[in-house]
């Protein structure tokens, strides 16, 4: 299979990008990602990682090239009303970020107004075809499905997409309903729902986000579930968690985001930690507003009840929030002399760019783990529970540029972890 799908991509891509160079609909990206991170115990070969790659689009088809490391990679796909074909590294017609991933690598360039860079994959073929703006076919790819082909569904706007491979038994499921009005119960009503599932029966991972919101009340309900597999859900190397088991749940209800209610949930094998929390404005007013918190702390053993103990917390904060623009500085104090310290900043100078700042302190002989938001991605809040003593995130995004940076600090001197991505495209 792979020395015919080289075949078929190098005779597709020359013929095409030749026979349509300088034709008027056509376009043409370049770019490049590069990553460092470094800790105490990464290999000097493992901390540098760049792609080099450049597209050409004519029509109904593109042809991607690149070097991923080392490796010199190519890609193709062409697609009409009928009918759809891809081969090589980077298409596929389903959404989703698990299916048939780069572990190493990933594209942050997902703005449907300023361009998609697809997603690194590695090496599959799929081919199928189009009805009523329904998608179905069949696909072969590394490591899911090579001997025999894995199937495909994919509905109208890609709200729904299904994929499956009998020779491995893998599966994915994707679900992406963003916020959408209902006139059936109310015009500010507002709800969205996204889930990625991938992997079989007995062993899988993944992520589900439902958003409920009355906008002419200020309401808004957010239920988060996501589940840890061995670091697949994060492709970030420095995991601000060691749980690669987990199943992690949040919950919040919310009116004029100041006053709230939140829960988390953290289940690994027989051990969970619980948080229960409220905030209440008690001084607010166009600048922002000075908010009381408190919150319940357990830490639970299924097999050992002597190995139980909690906690309980107060909090004060300033809070501030106009459109996207938010700011929160928090500090928490803990009845077992805990202590937490949070600072968090998004702006929109722009709507085409947004800053972001994010951090995280906590005294070295905290005894219980502390809340922290990995990453985020609209309406999707992905969370996780950490012991890192101090933690601080960066992050510039616009139309051809990205940038994260990221430090933490282990606890007992285990070592400091720094991650940098900066990614940049441009279109001719």
């Amino acid at each position: 299979m792979k020395a015919i799908i080289r075949v078929l991509y190098l005779f597709l891509s020359i013929s095409f990008f030749f026979r349509n160079l300088h034709a008027e609909d056509s376009k043409i990206t370049i770019g490049n990602t590069t990553e460092y991170f470094e800790s105490r115990y990464s290999k000097s070969n493992d901390k540098i990682k760049n792609n080099l790659f450049a597209s050409y689009q004519y029509k109904n088809s593109e042809t991607f090239w690149e070097k991923r490391r080392d490796r010199y990679l190519g890609s193709f796909y062409f697609k009409n009303d009928l009918f759809y074909f891809s081969v090589g590294h980077r298409y596929k017609p389903i959404q989703g970020f698990y299916v048939l991933k780069d572990a190493d690598f990933y594209s942050a360039f997902q703005n449907p107004y300023h361009g998609i860079i697809p997603q690194p994959l590695v090496r599959s073929l799929w081919t199928g075809f189009y009805f009523k703006k329904w998608a179905g076919g069949i696909f072969f790819g590394k490591g899911l499905s090579e001997k025999k082909p894995g199937f495909y569904i994919s509905s109208p706007k890609d709200t729904f997409g299904v994929a499956y491979s009998p020779e491995s038994k893998v599966g994915f499921l994707n679900i992406n309903l963003k916020k959408t009005k209902t006139k059936k119960w109310s015009n500010t009503f507002r709800y969205s729902l996204q889930t990625q599932i991938f992997g079989t029966k007995e062993n899988n991972y993944g992520y589900s986000n439902l958003n409920l919101s009355k906008t002419d009340k200020g309401l808004d309900f957010v239920l988060s579930v996501q589940k840890e597999n061995n670091g697949n859900l994060f492709i970030n190397p420095d995991r601000i968690t060691d749980d690669t088991q987990a199943i992690l749940k949040y919950g919040k209800i919310s009116r004029y985001h100041f006053d709230r209610l939140e829960y988390f949930e953290n289940k690994k094998e027989e051990n969970v930690e619980k948080i229960f929390g409220g905030n209440v404005a008690f001084l607010q007013g166009k600048w922002g507003a000075i908010c009381l918190g408190g919150r319940g702390y357990y830490n639970l053993n299924k097999n050992d009840d002597s190995l139980n103990v909690s906690a309980k917390a107060l909090s004060v904060s300033y809070e501030y929030k106009f459109l996207s623009t938010q700011f929160l500085l928090r500090y928490e104090k803990r009845s077992n002399r805990d202590e937490l310290g949070e600072m968090k900043f998004s702006i929109r100078p722009d709507k085409d760019w947004k800053f972001e700042v994010s951090s995280l302190f906590q005294s070295e002989k905290n005894r219980f783990r502390s809340p922290y938001e990995q990453w985020s991605l609209g309406d999707i809040k992905t969370m996780v529970f950490t012991d890192r003593i101090g933690i601080i995130k960066w992050k510039i995004s616009g139309p051809f540029l990205v940038f994260n940076i990221s430090g933490s600090r282990k606890k007992e001197g285990k070592g400091d972890l720094y991650f940098a991505n900066i990614q940049f495209k441009m279109d001719f």
